[in-house]
């Protein structure tokens, strides 16, 4: 009988740990991506370089090629910025609440977790006793 004692013990701490560091994971994500949502352009999830206009038209001259026989203007170039713009912005904004979801669910879980078998070890301690 004190066998089993000592492996719910065993077992109750494993699950603790796995939910304190899976705990500490979900906050330092939570936080990344609350910092990444107030700026999502510049943020690590931003895969172009969509901070300024002239940086954009810069990039658009870079791939257009000498004997290429249309080059837009500054105002068909501002247009397709903003809608780039709003379809970056849009799309790192769905991986950031994505993200904050996922956590926030991982969080409660491993607080719950953490709780339940705190309480068991708690209890098993209580009654070897």
């Amino acid at each position: 009988m004190g066998t089993s004692k000592g492996l719910l013990q065993v077992y109750a701490i494993v699950i603790n740990i796995v939910a304190v560091i899976t705990f500490l994971i979900c906050v330092t994500n939570l936080i990344s991506s609350f910092i990444d949502k107030s700026d999502p352009l510049h943020s690590s999830r931003s895969t172009e370089k969509l901070a300024s206009f002239e940086s954009y038209k810069m990039e658009a001259m870079r791939s257009v090629d000498k004997d290429q026989a249309y080059i837009a203007t500054d105002e068909e170039l501002k247009a397709m910025y903003k809608a780039a713009v709003e379809n970056n912005t849009q799309r790192i904004s769905h991986g950031i609440n994505r993200s904050i979801t996922v956590n926030g669910v991982l969080l409660i879980l491993s607080t719950l977790l953490f709780a339940f078998h705190w309480r068991l070890m708690k209890k098993v301690g209580a009654d070897s006793d």
